[in-house]
């Protein structure tokens, strides 16, 4: 029993000289706008700096946690033609440069996938794919193309009037 009442004692001891030890750290951290803690308090508060105090190899060194803020909001700049975030604003956005690098906030552009995609014979025999809608006269084609919606009508056709090589699956006989 003696033990326990010994521990307790030590524990209450150490916590104490631990939080003393962090003040100067604390009041830098809270005119920061934020507050020094070992876990993530919650709120939508980022790790902003370190809450210590002395020198390594000093005398007394105390770590007492990270200091955490609230963020600044990012502001949209003329650059940036999509939305201005740290996080991406979710599925389909690509980062393609920063708003504001010092705060991490990037520029999100809304990914727009192709909606026709040739295949390699479609490429090797100079065609484009386009989309032609129900109704209109299909041109002749020179390989396939793909879509990722079933519903759209894409057509590999050539690109200009040059001269073509062959379809790219031709059988070539060797020594003819």
């Amino acid at each position: 029993m003696g033990s326990i009442t010994a521990w307790i004692v030590f524990s209450g001891l150490c916590l104490a000289l631990a939080s003393a030890g962090c003040e100067k750290a604390e009041k830098e951290c809270e005119k920061k706008g934020g507050e020094c803690s070992w876990k993530d308090p919650g709120g939508d508060l980022e790790k902003s700096g370190l809450c210590r105090e002395g020198k390594w190899g000093e005398g007394e060194y105390c770590f007492c946690g990270y200091c955490w803020v609230k963020p600044k909001p990012c502001e949209p700049v003329d650059t940036c033609k999509g939305e201005c975030s740290k996080k991406s604003p979710g599925k389909g956005w690509i980062s393609t440069s920063y708003c504001d690098r010092s705060s991490g906030c990037k520029c999100w552009t809304k990914f727009v996938q192709p909606k026709c995609f040739p295949d390699l014979k479609c490429k090797f025999n100079g065609g484009t794919c386009v989309e032609i809608p129900e109704g209109k006269p299909i041109p002749p084609q020179v390989g396939t193309c793909k879509s990722s919606d079933a519903s759209r009508r894409c057509y590999c056709i050539r690109k200009g009037t040059g001269p073509t090589i062959g379809p790219i699956d031709r059988k070539w006989d060797v020594g003819k």
